[in-house]
Order: C-alpha cells, then sequence, then structure tokens
C-alpha cells in the first residue's frame, strides 16, 4: 500500500526575520484562517505563533491518524528556520510519524566540505522512525537548484555527485541499506541530464505544474498536476510523483516577502491561483495519485509519492489543521484524509 510523504516547509515557528515575513503575508485578516491552529490572533491585522510540544503533538496525533509522513526542508544546522523540525525531533511522540528530508544544495556543503552534513544524514537515516522505502532504503530528496552548482560545488555535478555519494557510503558503513535519492527539480525543467549527471535513483518535484489563472478551479490543479506526473514517467526515469492540495499564492503577492521582490504588484497582480479544494476534492485528487502509482508499478517503483504540502499555508497548500476565525482548530482536511483511508505509513 502507497505510502505518502507530505512535504513540511518549517517557518512556522520561530520568531527569525523570515518567519516574520510569511507570519505578516497571512496575518492579512482576508487569509488569516489559513493560519496553523497555534496561531493566536493580537489584533485585526496581527496574528502570533503560540508553537508549543504540545502543538507539536497535536501534529504528530492528526498525521498519524491519516496515515502519512513528513518529509521535512533542512535549513543550515543551528538555522532558526529548522526550528519545526527541532520540535518533532524534541518530541517523545516522534515515534508515531515516520520523517524523511529534503536536502537543498547549498545546505549540502561545498565542494570537498560536506562530511558534517552527510554524517547528520545518516544519523536521521539510522532512526527507527525514519522513512524507508523498497523495503529498507532510506528515503531522501535532492532540492535541486542548478545556480548552486556554481556558488556552492564549483560548476562541477561530479562534486555534487560526490557528496550524494559519501551520504550512500556513509549509510551503508552504518549497516544501513543504500539509500533512495530523489531529485527534486524544478517544474519545467528536464531532469533527465540532471539525474545521469548525480546518480539520483528518480525524480520529483516539490510542486508540479499548476496552469493558474485568475480564480483557476482546484480540478484544474488537479488535472495540471496528473498531465505533470505523465510527463513525468515517460522520460522513462523512475518517479516519485507530487500531489498538490492547493496553489494560491495571494498572501505574498498582497504582502510580498523581502526574498520574493519581482513577485511584488503589480507585476503578478492577484491572477494566478486556484480555489481552495473542498475536503472531498482533495481526497479525491490524493485517490488518483495512489492510484496512478499503482497504474505504474516499474517507473513508480517505490511505491511512495510526495504533496504539497503539509504546511505551504500562505501558498495555498496544506493538510495541517488550521486557525478558525474563533480561535478553534479547523481540522477538517485531515480528518478527510484519515477517513479515507488511502494510504500506509
Amino acid at each position: 500500500m502507497t505510502g505518502l510523504c507530505m512535504i513540511r516547509w518549517p517557518l512556522w515557528y520561530s520568531n527569525d526575520p523570515a518567519s516574520r515575513e510569511v507570519l505578516r503575508s497571512i496575518s492579512n485578516p482576508k487569509y488569516q484562517t489559513r493560519a496553523p491552529f497555534w496561531a493566536t490572533q493580537v489584533d485585526r491585522s496581527t496574528l502570533r505563533m503560540d508553537a508549543t510540544v504540545a502543538t507539536m503533538v497535536t501534529e504528530i496525533t492528526k498525521a498519524a491518524a491519516a496515515k502519512v509522513s513528513w518529509a521535512w526542508l533542512r535549513y543550515a544546522d543551528g538555522s532558526p528556520l529548522n526550528a519545526g523540525f527541532d520540535l518533532y525531533m524534541a518530541s517523545a511522540s516522534k515515534a508515531a510519524i515516520k520523517f524523511s528530508v529534503i536536502i537543498q544544495s547549498n545546505i549540502l556543503g561545498t565542494t570537498g566540505n560536506y562530511a558534517a552534513e552527510v554524517a547528520q544524514i545518516v544519523d536521521w537515516m539510522a532512526q527507527a522512525n525514519y522513512r524507508k522505502v523498497l523495503s529498507a532504503r532510506p528515503l531522501m530528496a535532492l532540492f535541486y537548484n542548478a545556480a548552486d552548482l556554481a556558488t556552492y560545488w564549483g560548476g562541477s555535478s561530479a562534486n555534487l555527485k560526490a557528496a550524494l555519494d559519501a551520504i550512500r557510503a556513509g549509510a551503508i558503513s552504518a549497516g544501513l541499506s543504500n539509500p533512495y535519492i530523489v531529485l527534486m527539480d524544478e517544474p519545467g525543467v528536464n531532469p533527465t541530464a540532471n539525474a545521469a549527471a548525480l546518480g539520483t535513483d528518480a525524480i520529483s518535484s516539490y510542486i508540479t505544474s499548476t496552469n493558474a489563472r485568475r480564480g483557476a478551479t482546484y480540478a484544474e490543479l488537479s488535472t495540471a498536476a496528473q498531465a505533470f506526473w505523465a510527463a513525468q514517467v515517460a522520460l522513462g526515469l523512475k518517479v516519485v510523483p507530487t500531489g498538490m492540495l492547493g496553489w494560491d499564492r495571494r498572501p505574498r503577492i498582497e504582502r510580498p516577502v523581502q526574498w520574493e521582490a519581482s513577485n511584488q504588484l503589480p507585476m503578478l497582480g492577484l491572477d494566478n491561483y486556484h480555489v481552495q479544494p473542498s475536503n472531498a476534492e482533495l481526497v479525491a485528487h490524493l485517490t488518483a495519485l495512489r492510484d496512478y502509482i499503482a497504474a505504474h508499478p516499474s517507473a513508480c517503483e517505490a511505491d511512495v509519492a510526495y504533496a504539497y504540502a503539509w504546511d505551504e499555508f500562505d501558498e495555498g497548500g496544506w493538510l495541517c489543521p488550521t486557525r478558525n476565525s474563533d480561535g478553534s482548530m479547523n481540522s477538517g482536511r485531515v480528518d478527510a484524509l484519515t477517513a479515507a483511508n488511502l494510504f500506509t505509513v
């Protein structure tokens, strides 16, 4: 039975500048009901994040009931951007849900200087609740940006591949199976050459093609995502397809974050978004994702999928419980997935 790895973006837990930026976007009164359930309303246009060990346990409990795992996007060791991951790792309840990591190509290290990060990754892979595929292979994704080759890897795919090879060797030396490394490329990029150069086992994507326009339906997003899966499989590579739980970045467009200056009004306007899915539509899309994997057992050999996302609240893709306008928790999405019983841990 297919496994589902929910992508996690861990900026909703700390008080660092980047977290304050996304919090400002989602504090817009129009979008406050997208905020995570641990948000507290300070005034009409301000939210505060009050994540605690207890709220993390609630997340774990809800995710475990839905039979999903978490794929954490990692930042540099010691970064406050990892606060959510750190809270999860410190939780006494963490064993209730499996996890894996998405390592960014600018975080893994630099040419010849990646031993510490490799050792940390292998340590995570050795944990009992780390996500395995194909019986025993630790699952890991490389979030790849071609521009990082010049900045961090001497302009050479071979240098980055050496770091991936070190992860494989370290895992095997620790008594683990050869990791199953997935290349997460950007939509619109043909990943064939990159996968060959880096020696990855499969390809995937953080998001799929969105085909967004003003107020496009969620059904259109689902159709675009399914076409994207088919295009990936048609390349003849192994694939871990990605489901899309939504795409609506209007909070960031109306209140832009500093690192996305090019997306400020009126360049994008408010045109490119999809209407949020009903719980039934979301379950139907994830059912299609599971069934697509079952119909393509050779290409989707790992019998696992990613989904965007557990907590991309300001970009419109989430499964995590959110905050109702009265401060209560809205867990309708994850509860609907629990009731559907589509996946396995």
